[in-house]
């Protein structure tokens, strides 16, 4: 393979652009990786490219933070909003597996991930609770009847209906 990476500084005074040439991706990042706590301002960015196929690899942008300067690195689908479900199934993940959470965090799945299993609990809650509610004879007589029995049980079928989700979707 000769592969060809070059390593370019965009500046931001209007100067030429600076690139140097590298035979491996390797030492490309190393000479990046050295400029990215660079608290010159010179640079708008840090990229690698490949040069056989002008592939960008790694495009770099920064934010002057105080006296640092900070990359810039944000999300694609940033308005994903977690419900309760999402959350605790992101949760488990960074605690229970972190080296896969931290693959779906750089690879950008995690909050699809989590967004899916939310709208999959939802609906099995849509279709575990009226069951539960039907098996015990939770009724809107009952409701009439005595009020503070109906909750008690309402609580019981709730309580059972999220276990099964738990133990189905989110402790998995």
């Amino acid at each position: 393979m000769n592969d060809l990476w070059i390593v370019k500084f965009v500046r931001k005074d209007g100067k030429p652009d600076e690139e140097y040439y590298y035979h491996s991706l390797t030492k490309a990042e190393y000479h990046r990786d050295l400029f990215l706590n660079d608290d010159s301002g010179l640079y708008e960015k840090i990229e690698i490219i490949n040069e056989n196929s002008k592939e960008v690899t790694m495009e770099l942008n920064f934010i002057k933070c105080g006296d640092y300067y900070i990359p810039d690195i944000k999300l694609k689908n940033p308005n994903i909003r977690l419900g309760k479900w999402g959350r605790m199934r992101r949760e488990y993940l960074r605690l229970a597996h972190p080296i896969t959470f931290s693959d779906m965090v750089l690879s950008e799945t995690l909050y699809d991930h989590c967004a899916e299993i939310e709208t999959i609990a939802k609906k099995r809650m849509d279709i575990i609770l009226p069951r539960l509610m039907e098996y015990y004879g939770v009724t809107e007589q009952l409701k009439a009847e005595n009020q503070i029995e109906w909750i008690r049980q309402m609580n019981a079928c709730v309580a059972q209906a999220e276990e099964t989700i738990k133990s189905e979707l989110i402790y998995c």
